[in-house]
Protein backbone atom coordinates (compact mmCIF):
# COMPACT_ATOMS: atom_id res chain seq x y z
CA UNK A 1 0.00 0.00 0.00
CA UNK A 2 1.16 3.75 -0.45
CA UNK A 3 2.50 5.65 1.92
CA UNK A 4 -0.65 6.97 2.73
CA UNK A 5 -2.41 7.53 5.88
CA UNK A 6 -6.02 6.79 6.53
CA UNK A 7 -7.92 8.59 9.41
CA UNK A 8 -11.04 7.11 10.69
CA UNK A 9 -13.70 6.89 13.46
CA UNK A 10 -14.65 3.50 13.02
CA UNK A 11 -15.46 2.44 16.45
CA UNK A 12 -16.60 -1.17 17.77
CA UNK A 13 -17.60 -2.22 21.51
CA UNK A 14 -17.37 -5.43 22.96
CA UNK A 15 -18.27 -7.55 25.92
CA UNK A 16 -15.26 -9.67 27.24
CA UNK A 17 -16.26 -12.84 29.62
CA UNK A 18 -13.12 -14.93 30.84
CA UNK A 19 -12.98 -18.08 33.22
CA UNK A 20 -10.02 -19.26 34.85
CA UNK A 21 -10.19 -22.79 36.95
CA UNK A 22 -6.72 -24.20 38.20
CA UNK A 23 -6.44 -27.29 40.41
CA UNK A 24 -3.09 -28.18 41.92
CA UNK A 25 -2.96 -31.21 44.16
CA UNK A 26 -5.63 -30.38 46.56
CA UNK A 27 -5.09 -26.63 45.59
CA UNK A 28 -7.62 -24.84 43.54
CA UNK A 29 -8.45 -21.69 42.27
CA UNK A 30 -11.23 -19.91 40.38
CA UNK A 31 -12.13 -16.30 38.96
CA UNK A 32 -14.43 -15.12 36.41
CA UNK A 33 -13.46 -11.93 34.66
CA UNK A 34 -16.14 -9.15 32.64
CA UNK A 35 -15.24 -5.98 30.92
CA UNK A 36 -16.43 -3.73 28.00
CA UNK A 37 -13.80 -3.36 25.22
CA UNK A 38 -14.24 -0.25 22.60
CA UNK A 39 -11.71 -0.98 19.61
CA UNK A 40 -11.24 2.17 17.30
CA UNK A 41 -9.29 1.83 14.44
CA UNK A 42 -7.38 5.05 13.48
CA UNK A 43 -4.94 4.37 10.14
CA UNK A 44 -3.64 2.78 8.14
CA UNK A 45 0.16 3.19 6.84
CA UNK A 46 2.41 1.09 4.98
CA UNK A 47 0.24 -1.68 5.34
CA UNK A 48 -0.18 -1.54 9.22
CA UNK A 49 -2.92 -0.52 11.10
CA UNK A 50 -3.24 1.23 14.00
CA UNK A 51 -6.00 0.87 16.79
CA UNK A 52 -7.21 2.12 19.74
CA UNK A 53 -8.35 -0.10 22.14
CA UNK A 54 -10.35 0.88 25.58
CA UNK A 55 -10.84 -0.87 28.59
CA UNK A 56 -14.05 -0.16 30.94
CA UNK A 57 -16.11 -1.61 33.54
CA UNK A 58 -13.53 -3.97 34.08
CA UNK A 59 -14.12 -6.86 37.17
CA UNK A 60 -13.21 -9.90 38.12
CA UNK A 61 -14.65 -12.19 41.39
CA UNK A 62 -11.16 -13.22 42.62
CA UNK A 63 -8.84 -10.12 43.81
CA UNK A 64 -6.42 -12.57 46.38
CA UNK A 65 -2.71 -13.28 45.94
CA UNK A 66 -1.50 -13.04 41.88
CA UNK A 67 -5.14 -12.40 40.88
CA UNK A 68 -5.30 -9.28 42.87
CA UNK A 69 -1.88 -7.84 42.02
CA UNK A 70 -2.51 -9.01 37.96
CA UNK A 71 -6.13 -7.09 38.58
CA UNK A 72 -4.23 -3.39 39.67
CA UNK A 73 -1.63 -4.15 36.64
CA UNK A 74 -4.92 -4.17 34.35
CA UNK A 75 -4.75 -0.43 34.04
CA UNK A 76 -1.18 -1.09 32.17
CA UNK A 77 -3.66 -2.58 29.11
CA UNK A 78 -6.68 -0.74 29.37
CA UNK A 79 -5.58 2.47 27.42
CA UNK A 80 -3.80 1.03 24.55
CA UNK A 81 -2.75 1.70 20.85
CA UNK A 82 -1.69 -1.12 18.70
CA UNK A 83 0.05 -1.42 15.37
CA UNK A 84 -0.91 -4.77 13.75
CA UNK A 85 1.10 -6.03 11.01
CA UNK A 86 0.12 -7.77 7.08
CA UNK A 87 -0.44 -11.03 9.11
CA UNK A 88 -2.63 -10.08 11.24
CA UNK A 89 -1.73 -9.97 14.75
CA UNK A 90 0.16 -7.30 17.23
CA UNK A 91 3.29 -6.48 16.17
CA UNK A 92 3.93 -3.10 18.38
CA UNK A 93 2.61 -1.05 21.31
CA UNK A 94 2.66 2.80 20.21
CA UNK A 95 1.68 4.45 23.35
CA UNK A 96 4.57 2.24 24.88
CA UNK A 97 5.71 5.75 26.89
CA UNK A 98 2.25 7.00 28.34
CA UNK A 99 2.25 3.21 29.79
CA UNK A 100 5.74 3.77 31.39
CA UNK A 101 4.45 6.93 32.98
CA UNK A 102 1.56 5.43 34.22
CA UNK A 103 3.68 2.54 35.77
CA UNK A 104 6.08 5.22 37.42
CA UNK A 105 3.02 6.61 38.90
CA UNK A 106 1.32 3.77 40.28
CA UNK A 107 4.02 1.10 41.43
CA UNK A 108 4.73 2.47 44.59
CA UNK A 109 0.72 2.48 46.02
CA UNK A 110 0.72 -1.18 43.90
CA UNK A 111 3.56 -2.60 45.35
CA UNK A 112 2.95 -1.08 48.97
CA UNK A 113 -0.55 -3.00 48.77
CA UNK A 114 0.64 -6.55 47.70
CA UNK A 115 4.24 -6.25 49.38
CA UNK A 116 4.37 -9.94 51.03
CA UNK A 117 7.10 -12.87 50.33
CA UNK A 118 6.11 -13.86 47.13
CA UNK A 119 5.96 -9.71 45.80
CA UNK A 120 8.35 -7.66 46.86
CA UNK A 121 10.97 -5.54 45.33
CA UNK A 122 11.97 -7.83 42.64
CA UNK A 123 8.60 -8.19 41.56
CA UNK A 124 8.61 -4.80 40.38
CA UNK A 125 11.67 -4.52 39.04
CA UNK A 126 10.40 -7.38 36.75
CA UNK A 127 7.31 -5.22 35.77
CA UNK A 128 9.73 -2.10 35.57
CA UNK A 129 11.46 -4.25 33.07
CA UNK A 130 8.97 -5.70 31.22
CA UNK A 131 7.42 -1.82 30.19
CA UNK A 132 10.88 -0.89 29.54
CA UNK A 133 11.50 -3.54 26.69
CA UNK A 134 8.79 -2.34 24.07
CA UNK A 135 9.24 -5.61 22.22
CA UNK A 136 8.67 -7.51 25.45
CA UNK A 137 6.05 -5.89 26.22
CA UNK A 138 4.29 -6.01 23.00
CA UNK A 139 4.74 -10.24 22.85
CA UNK A 140 3.62 -10.12 26.54
CA UNK A 141 -0.05 -9.12 25.35
CA UNK A 142 0.31 -10.58 21.93
CA UNK A 143 -1.89 -13.68 22.76
CA UNK A 144 -3.91 -12.97 25.44
CA UNK A 145 -7.81 -12.30 25.06
CA UNK A 146 -8.99 -9.58 24.12
CA UNK A 147 -5.79 -8.68 22.47
CA UNK A 148 -5.66 -12.35 20.45
CA UNK A 149 -9.52 -12.59 20.17
CA UNK A 150 -9.39 -9.46 18.56
CA UNK A 151 -6.22 -9.65 16.35
CA UNK A 152 -5.80 -13.31 15.53
CA UNK A 153 -4.20 -13.46 12.28
CA UNK A 154 -7.67 -15.28 10.95
CA UNK A 155 -10.27 -13.41 8.85
CA UNK A 156 -13.37 -13.94 6.50
CA UNK A 157 -10.90 -14.51 3.93
CA UNK A 158 -8.72 -17.08 5.68
CA UNK A 159 -7.93 -20.06 4.09
CA UNK A 160 -6.11 -23.41 5.45
CA UNK A 161 -3.52 -21.57 7.76
CA UNK A 162 -1.19 -22.42 10.39
CA UNK A 163 -0.49 -19.64 13.55
CA UNK A 164 1.20 -19.89 16.27
CA UNK A 165 0.56 -18.91 20.31
CA UNK A 166 1.85 -19.19 23.36
CA UNK A 167 -0.32 -19.88 27.19
CA UNK A 168 1.02 -19.04 30.52
CA UNK A 169 1.48 -22.75 32.09
CA UNK A 170 0.33 -22.28 35.63
CA UNK A 171 3.11 -24.07 37.18
CA UNK A 172 5.84 -23.14 34.92
CA UNK A 173 8.51 -20.25 34.35
CA UNK A 174 7.85 -20.10 30.09
CA UNK A 175 4.73 -20.23 28.09
CA UNK A 176 3.46 -22.98 26.20
CA UNK A 177 4.53 -22.86 22.47
CA UNK A 178 1.08 -24.05 20.65
CA UNK A 179 0.56 -24.79 16.92
CA UNK A 180 -2.80 -23.53 15.66
CA UNK A 181 -4.22 -24.90 12.49
CA UNK A 182 -7.73 -23.78 11.22
CA UNK A 183 -9.78 -26.99 10.45
CA UNK A 184 -13.27 -25.75 9.56
CA UNK A 185 -14.54 -22.55 7.65
CA UNK A 186 -18.12 -22.49 7.09
CA UNK A 187 -21.13 -20.30 6.00
CA UNK A 188 -22.83 -19.13 9.18
CA UNK A 189 -26.82 -19.23 9.29
CA UNK A 190 -26.52 -15.41 9.36
CA UNK A 191 -26.12 -13.95 6.41
CA UNK A 192 -22.28 -13.05 5.39
CA UNK A 193 -21.12 -14.26 8.07
CA UNK A 194 -18.09 -16.68 8.28
CA UNK A 195 -17.10 -18.55 10.90
CA UNK A 196 -13.77 -20.44 11.80
CA UNK A 197 -12.87 -22.77 13.77
CA UNK A 198 -9.12 -23.40 14.21
CA UNK A 199 -7.51 -26.30 16.86
CA UNK A 200 -4.14 -26.14 18.63
CA UNK A 201 -1.57 -28.28 19.66
CA UNK A 202 1.43 -28.38 21.97
CA UNK A 203 4.69 -27.10 19.86
CA UNK A 204 6.84 -30.52 21.19
CA UNK A 205 9.80 -29.49 19.32
CA UNK A 206 10.03 -25.87 21.02
CA UNK A 207 8.87 -27.27 24.29
CA UNK A 208 11.29 -28.26 26.84
CA UNK A 209 10.06 -27.64 30.81
CA UNK A 210 12.77 -29.97 32.67
CA UNK A 211 11.85 -27.93 36.11
CA UNK A 212 8.04 -28.52 35.05
CA UNK A 213 9.39 -32.40 35.39
CA UNK A 214 11.44 -32.00 38.30
CA UNK A 215 8.38 -29.79 40.06
CA UNK A 216 6.30 -32.59 39.45
CA UNK A 217 8.16 -35.06 40.54
CA UNK A 218 8.91 -33.95 43.94
CA UNK A 219 5.77 -32.55 44.72
CA UNK A 220 4.58 -36.06 43.95
CA UNK A 221 7.57 -37.60 45.46
CA UNK A 222 7.33 -40.02 43.01
CA UNK A 223 10.73 -39.86 40.20
CA UNK A 224 8.52 -41.90 38.01
CA UNK A 225 5.29 -39.40 37.98
CA UNK A 226 4.20 -38.74 34.47
CA UNK A 227 4.88 -35.01 34.36
CA UNK A 228 4.32 -34.49 30.42
CA UNK A 229 1.49 -31.76 30.52
CA UNK A 230 -1.59 -32.89 28.00
CA UNK A 231 -3.52 -29.75 26.18
CA UNK A 232 -6.29 -28.96 24.57
CA UNK A 233 -7.15 -25.99 22.64
CA UNK A 234 -9.49 -24.30 20.42
CA UNK A 235 -10.38 -21.11 18.92
CA UNK A 236 -13.91 -20.02 16.69
CA UNK A 237 -14.67 -17.20 15.32
CA UNK A 238 -17.24 -15.17 13.36
CA UNK A 239 -16.59 -12.57 10.76
CA UNK A 240 -19.12 -10.18 8.77
CA UNK A 241 -17.16 -8.45 5.88
CA UNK A 242 -14.24 -7.29 8.23
CA UNK A 243 -11.04 -8.27 9.83
CA UNK A 244 -12.43 -7.38 13.02
CA UNK A 245 -14.49 -10.55 14.36
CA UNK A 246 -18.44 -10.28 15.57
CA UNK A 247 -17.64 -12.56 18.05
CA UNK A 248 -14.68 -15.07 19.26
CA UNK A 249 -14.17 -17.72 21.35
CA UNK A 250 -10.93 -19.55 22.42
CA UNK A 251 -11.07 -22.30 25.56
CA UNK A 252 -8.18 -24.45 26.70
CA UNK A 253 -7.16 -26.99 29.29
CA UNK A 254 -3.91 -28.27 30.46
CA UNK A 255 -3.43 -31.38 32.34
CA UNK A 256 -0.62 -33.49 34.20
CA UNK A 257 -3.00 -36.26 35.18
CA UNK A 258 -3.47 -36.94 39.18
CA UNK A 259 -1.90 -33.77 39.78
CA UNK A 260 -2.88 -30.11 37.71
CA UNK A 261 -5.57 -29.37 35.71
CA UNK A 262 -6.05 -25.69 34.30
CA UNK A 263 -9.38 -24.31 32.53
CA UNK A 264 -9.62 -21.18 30.63
CA UNK A 265 -12.44 -19.84 29.28
CA UNK A 266 -12.57 -16.18 26.69
CA UNK A 267 -15.79 -14.98 25.15
CA UNK A 268 -15.91 -11.98 23.00
CA UNK A 269 -18.81 -10.51 21.58
CA UNK A 270 -19.43 -7.31 20.08
CA UNK A 271 -22.52 -4.96 21.32
CA UNK A 272 -24.28 -3.25 18.81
Amino acid sequence: MSDISIQSQQIRRYKLLKTEHSRLGTLENKNAIQADIECCFLQEKNSKQRYHLKTTNYGQTNNKGLYGLSKDLQVLKSDIVVSVSEKGMIEDVVNIEEIRAKWQSIKDKIMTKHKSDLYNKETEEKITELVEDKERFASSIRYLPPFVSLFSGFSAQTNAEEHYREKQFFIAKDKMPIILQTQKMKKSQIPDVIEIIAEGKLDEDNYEQPGVARFVKTARDNLRAKSDPKLQYIERYAFNNSSLPVQSLCMSTVTIPGFLQQNEKSILKEVL
